[in-house]
C-alpha cells in the first residue's frame, strides 16, 4: 500500500472526508485528492500534517544497500 492509499484509508477510517482533512490541516483539498490517487507525493512536512490528526506517524526508513 503506497502513501496515499494509506491517507485514504486512514481518513475513511475517521470518517473524515477531504474537505474536513483539508479543514483541520489546512492542506488544499485537491491537493489531499492528489496525494490519495498518486498523483503527486507530499513533502515530508504535508505528510506529518495530514497524518497527525488521524493519530499516525510518518516512519522513515532509510535503506542502505551492502557493499561486498
Amino acid at each position: 500500500m503506497n502513501f496515499g492509499e494509506e491517507l485514504q484509508s486512514l481518513r475513511k477510517k475517521y470518517g473524515l472526508s477531504i474537505s474536513a482533512l483539508s479543514g483541520i490541516t489546512g492542506v488544499h483539498k485537491s491537493t489531499i485528492s492528489y496525494i490519495e490517487r498518486s498523483t503527486t507525493n507530499p513533502s515530508i512536512v504535508t505528510a506529518q500534517i495530514l497524518l497527525e490528526p488521524l493519530g499516525a506517524e510518518l516512519a522513515i526508513v532509510e535503506k542502505k544497500s551492502s557493499e561486498s
